[in-house]
């Protein structure tokens, strides 16, 4: 998408398919979670809104009381992560691995 491309993001992977390449360059996966899970559906919103817009910009302006309001809302989302709860989806993966 634009915003990858802004990002210099290079490629995207399922949580299934990180798994296998982080194992078979010998990592053990000892936990995999999706993050941004709870604002996943307002990160899509975004990203076609933005698909529609000239690219370059940022993907949305929000006003400070939404921003407040999703960061709640991450935040709670990282609490769950924490105490064990893992997400089968999202904006991003997190993988806690060793070697």
């Amino acid at each position: 998408s634009s915003a990858d491309d802004e990002a210099c993001h290079v490629r995207r992977y399922s949580q299934k398919e990180l798994r296998t390449k982080l194992e078979a360059t010998g990592f053990k996966v000892e936990r995999m979670t999706g993050f941004v899970s709870l604002l996943f559906p307002f990160m899509m919103v975004s990203r076609l809104i933005s698909g529609k817009q000239k690219k370059g910009g940022a993907e949305l302006s929000l006003p400070a009381w939404m921003n407040a309001i999703f960061s709640f809302i991450m935040r709670i989302e990282f609490f769950l992560i924490r105490l064990g709860i893992n997400f089968p989806f999202g904006g991003s993966i997190i993988a806690v691995v060793t070697k």
